[in-house]
């Protein structure tokens, strides 16, 4: 018997014994009890067929029990081991996908199967599971890790020079570097950093030189102390990264942008020409963060981090695309400049624009066949969908996100959320970031109060293999104590991390054809 062998057989055991404890009825634990009685041996080549008869007797009242416990995603994990014993996890497997039929209640059972509402889907995902990869590897795949992990550090709205509270910062940070050392401690080192936007408050060259650079400065040397590795840093402008254009006394130019829903030709001006006095407006306010973005990249070129042929820029300022390989698994990263007409200090709700022409130029020169070569998508923007104008939410889903992205990060609302948006024929999960720094509290001017700010942070991790991606991220905030805390909008396992969320591969290849 081999340790993987040995290993499933002690899951399943631990599996029927926490499902048998799981119900009251005599009559439904009858098999369970059975079954949780033999040994290791006697499960994996059982005498009497014991093992076999009982995963279908009890898989009947197994569904949302067996989610509640984790069993699935362990079991899932078990097949995915090989051995003797991953064909008995995987016939396991099939009953519950069939047990699905009356299954009403078990949208997060199926999701954890990276299967949605359809029964031959189902089974044939099972059957990939059983017949594909477990069956067979060519000798290419053996040098190759079978699953890759990206690990991400999230952050968002920084706010640097927000009312001088940069004072403030000496009381944050500490909490901040400890509660990240303590989360990465023991696993894989980060791969990347990704800045959401905001990170200074109104776009002064200044504000990034002495506030930015010390900060990144700071975080990278705490990387290497403690061996967290030497991520790249990928950033998106916000709001505050500009300099609002009415001190440049451009205000018929300013007059011409707010025409932008109403007027083809301004948002051709912008998108369809390579210049014009929009598009050199626009260019202007994130004059200072552009600048910021270029000597940063170049930095990181010359550091042999960041390569440079993997980074593209697209037409607006902030907007990018860049490739991470890793042991033969690729991460694409897409960031798009959701604040390109917030720039006046006006109320921009559902009066922003995300572009899909955004989106293929720093993909060039197809977004949708770029996105087919990566093995895993995500997408980077500072505002949420719902800040975008009505008739621009729908076609950002359904153009951009839905079809080619695993998940999309955004801030500008400084609280935790956690959201799916689709259908059966496609999602796309939202993760918005708790704002890291900025003045104690803020004028709510929708709600008319005054909010006391949250500070935080996030790590994701996406796991990527040839069958299945999985995501979960461990959410943290500070309390008026400075100790982190996983935030109340947020669901999390004992251990502070979420359950994993498996996403459906080939999201891409579908869109595209």
């Amino acid at each position: 018997m081999n340790d993987s062998d040995l290993f499933c057989a002690r899951l399943v055991s631990k599996a029927v014994l926490l499902l048998s404890a799981a119900w009251d009825q005599e009559s439904e634990n009858a098999d369970l009890t059975r079954l949780s009685k033999k040994t290791d041996a006697e499960i994996i080549e059982p005498s009497n067929g014991t093992a076999q008869e009982a995963f279908p007797n009890f898989a009947r009242s197994f569904t949302q029990k067996a989610y509640e416990v984790g069993i699935i995603v362990s079991l899932l994990e078990a097949a995915n081991l090989g051995g003797a014993f991953a064909h008995e996890c995987l016939r396991l497997l099939k009953t519950l996908c069939q047990t699905f039929r009356s299954a009403s209640s078990c949208t997060d059972m199926r999701e954890l199967l990276c299967l949605r509402n359809d029964v031959k889907l189902q089974m044939n995902a099972i059957h990939r599971l059983t017949e594909g990869p477990l069956a067979e590897r060519s000798a290419t795949d053996e040098s190759l890790p079978d699953e890759v992990t990206f690990t991400i550090l999230f952050l968002t709205d920084l706010h640097w020079r927000q009312g001088g509270s940069e004072d403030r910062w000496h009381d944050v940070e500490k909490p901040f570097f400890d509660s990240l050392t303590f989360e990465l401690a023991g696993r894989t080192q980060l791969d990347l950093v990704v800045f959401s936007g905001d990170l200074v408050f109104s776009g002064l060259p200044e504000q990034f030189r002495d506030g930015v650079d010390p900060f990144c400065v700071r975080l990278w040397s705490h990387f290497k102390k403690h061996r967290l590795g030497d991520p790249i840093l990928l950033t998106v402008p916000g709001n505050h990264d500009l300099q609002r254009p009415s001190s440049y006394g451009e205000d018929a130019a300013l007059k011409t942008l707010h025409s932008f829903f109403d007027n083809e030709g301004v948002r051709g001006s912008i998108f369809s020409v390579e210049s014009g006095d929009l598009l050199a407006l626009i260019q202007r306010a994130f004059g200072s963060y552009s600048e910021w973005q270029i000597r940063n990249t170049g930095y990181q070129v010359y550091e042999n981090k960041l390569h440079e042929a993997n980074y593209e820029r697209g037409k607006l300022p902030g907007d990018f695309s860049y490739r991470l390989t890793k042991q033969g698994k690729t991460l694409g990263i897409v960031g798009l400049n959701s604040a390109f007409l917030q720039l006046t200090g006006d109320d921009f709700e559902q009066r922003l624009a995300l572009d899909s022409s955004q989106f293929h130029r720093c993909c060039r020169p197809n977004g949708r066949e770029w996105l087919s070569t990566n093995d895993a998508n995500i997408l980077m923007t500072h505002h949420p969908t719902k800040w975008l104008h009505p008739s621009w939410q729908k076609s950002f889903l359904e153009d951009i996100c839905i079809p080619q992205f695993d998940v999309h990060l955004h801030g500008h609302l400084h609280t935790a959320e956690y959201q799916e948006v689709g259908d059966d024929a496609g999602m796309v999960r939202h993760i918005q970031g708790i704002s890291l720094f900025g003045e104690e509290r803020y004028f709510d001017y929708k709600n008319r109060i005054t909010v006391k700010r949250r500070n935080g942070f996030m790590i994701v991790e996406l796991k990527v293999t040839d069958r299945v991606n999985s995501l979960r991220f461990c959410p943290k905030e500070f309390t008026s104590n400075k100790r982190p805390v996983p935030p109340h909008e947020i669901v999390v396992q004992a251990d502070g991390w979420t359950m994993p969320k498996y996403l459906p591969k080939g999201k891409s290849d579908s869109a595209s054809s």
